[in-house]
C-alpha cells in the first residue's frame, strides 16, 4: 500500500505540474492572441487610411483631368480665333488693295475732266 500511496502521491505532483504548464501555455496563447489581434487592428486601420488617401488620389486626378480637358477646349477656342482673324486680316488686305487700285483708276478718270473753275 504504500507502493501504491507513492505512485498517487507522484502521479499528483505529475498531474498538478502539466496543469500549471497547460496554464502557463493557455496564458501566453492568451496573450499572443491579444498582440494579434492589435497587430491586425493597426493593419486594418492602415489599410483604411491607405484607402481613403487612393480615393483622394483618384478623386483629384479626376479634377485634373477635367481642368486639362476645360484647358484643351480652351486652347481649341483660342486656335479657331486666332484662324479667324488671320483669315480676316487676309481679306481685309485684298479688300485694301482693291480699294487702292479703285482709287487710283478713279484719280485717272477724274483727271480727265475739266472743270470750271479749272481752265486748262
Amino acid at each position: 500500500m504504500r507502493n501504491l500511496a507513492a505512485k498517487s502521491a507522484a502521479a499528483a505532483k505529475d498531474t498538478e505540474s502539466l496543469i500549471a504548464d497547460s496554464i502557463e501555455k493557455a496564458e501566453l496563447g492568451v496573450r499572443i492572441a491579444v498582440e494579434t489581434s492589435s497587430s491586425l487592428s493597426e493593419i486594418v486601420t492602415g489599410i483604411n487610411e491607405s484607402s481613403q488617401l487612393v480615393s483622394e488620389i483618384a478623386e483629384s486626378s479626376a479634377e485634373q483631368t477635367s481642368s486639362i480637358s476645360q484647358i484643351n477646349n480652351g486652347i481649341e477656342q483660342v486656335a479657331q480665333v486666332v484662324q479667324q482673324n488671320s483669315a480676316t486680316a487676309e481679306e481685309s488686305a485684298a479688300a485694301a488693295q482693291e480699294m487702292s487700285g479703285q482709287s487710283q483708276m478713279l484719280r485717272e478718270l477724274s483727271a480727265q475732266f475739266k472743270t470750271k473753275g479749272n481752265k486748262g
